[in-house]
């Protein structure tokens, strides 16, 4: 574990000497931002997640207002056993109603169907489950070379019935040098408070990533560090790359 947190810093560091380029992060860690990809701007995402878990999406950004997603995965891909899909491929449509100014947050509406972790298909949900219908405000601050960033969002999803698929979520981003840094995520989930889905605690996840090439980020998220999931091990790693292209 010492080695791989030594090595984690030694590439962290080798980052911030490296040249940056511009990306406006889409997710904070797994809930949606008010970040909304330049017109003509195509982001390849690829997610690997516990349970032998791969998923790959693409997202369009249109008019600089308009951000389209679409992904796909399976767990058990990687791993032995047999493999389970998605039952079908999960959308992203959000829409960038208001731009961020010196006084005002920016702020998108939109409709997600890509949830997280395993999907259970006798819940019909999955482990974290879609934003469904969500509105979110986001706002940037610079204080040198820093930039933090905060977002507080609400959501109803469409994977359980409506007094559990509302709920809240916030979170913060601190970029350091625009080449790295750090995402913190609590999402509030009243609906998961009983098992075998929750205790009611919520779920915690941090997210660390850096600019490791000319467009091109490496993420490694913790999801749940609250052990709000009634497991000896509940805490799930994930590692995500994204491409960034244009057209």
């Amino acid at each position: 574990m010492q080695r791989f947190f030594t090595t984690m810093c030694a590439i962290f560091l080798f980052a911030l000497f490296y040249p940056s380029f511009g990306y406006e992060p889409m997710r904070i860690v797994h809930c949606p931002s008010a970040g909304i990809p330049l017109n003509g701007e195509v982001v390849l995402d690829v997610l690997s997640y516990p349970e032998g878990g791969l998923r790959a999406g693409l997202a369009l950004g249109l008019w600089d207002r308009l951000d389209i997603e679409v992904s796909y995965g399976a767990t058990n891909l990687i791993g032995k056993g047999k493999i389970k899909p998605e039952p079908m491929p999960q959308w992203t449509v959000k829409f960038r109603a208001i731009d961020e100014t010196q006084k005002s947050p920016a702020v998108a509406i939109g409709v997600d169907t890509r949830g997280f972790g395993e999907y259970d298909s006798t819940e019909k949900r999955y482990e974290h489950k879609s934003r469904g219908l969500f509105v979110v405000t986001s706002r940037n601050w610079i204080f040198w070379e820093v930039e933090v960033s905060g977002h507080l969002g609400m959501n109803y999803s469409f994977e359980e019935r409506l007094k559990k698929g509302f709920s809240i979520y916030c979170g913060t981003t601190l970029t350091l040098y625009g080449r790295g840094g750090i995402s913190i995520e609590y999402d509030l989930a009243p609906g998961d408070n009983k098992a075998p889905f929750g205790r009611g605690r919520g779920y915690l996840s941090t997210g660390f990533f850096l600019n490791f090439a000319k467009n091109s980020w490496l993420y490694f998220n913790l999801f749940d560090l609250l052990s709000n999931k009634p497991q000896d091990n509940p805490i799930g790693r994930e590692i995500r790359v994204v491409f960034l292209t244009h057209i």
